[in-house]
Formats: C-alpha cells, sequence, structure tokens
C-alpha cells in the first residue's frame, strides 16, 4: 500500500521549512488534482527563481516518496518543472 502523501513525514517537514523561510513574502501550496492521479506543487513567492528553486524541492520530495514506495532507489533531480513566469 501507498500511504496518503498528506502523511508524508518528509514532504510535510519540507513543506514547513519551505513555508518557514518564505515568511511573508510566499506561499506553499500541495494539493491532489482533481481529473488527473498526480499532486499540484505550488510555490508563490516575491522571487521567481526562489520559487521554482522551492518547487523543485517539494516535487524532488514527491517524487522520492513515490519511488521509495515502489522500493526503486531515488537521487537528485527527477525533471525540470514546467513554469509559466510571465514578467
Amino acid at each position: 500500500d501507498t500511504p496518503d502523501w498528506k502523511s508524508n513525514a518528509a514532504l510535510q517537514t519540507q513543506q514547513a521549512q519551505i513555508t518557514a523561510d518564505l515568511g511573508e513574502r510566499g506561499r506553499v501550496l500541495i494539493r491532489a488534482s482533481g481529473t488527473e492521479p498526480l499532486l499540484r506543487v505550488m510555490v508563490e513567492a516575491d522571487d521567481a527563481q526562489l520559487a521554482a528553486r522551492y518547487a523543485q524541492e517539494l516535487a524532488d520530495a514527491v517524487l522520492c516518496s513515490a519511488y521509495y514506495y515502489q522500493k526503486v532507489s531515488c537521487s537528485g533531480r527527477f525533471y525540470g518543472l514546467k513554469h509559466g513566469l510571465d514578467g
């Protein structure tokens, strides 16, 4: 059985750390998609590069957890995030 993503301690710790680091300068949202079998990881920050870095860290934590539960090794960054940064 794969545990619910909301109960994943490593992901929750990473999310709490990033939320604390951002403070009033941004926010983090992780939620299950309503139309696809995936999680949506969103980070808003006053700095686009910082937001992208934090979003990648959270996405990596999600993927590492998924690989762990499938008994597959996990290391490093898995993929580049697709993000629309205007301006």
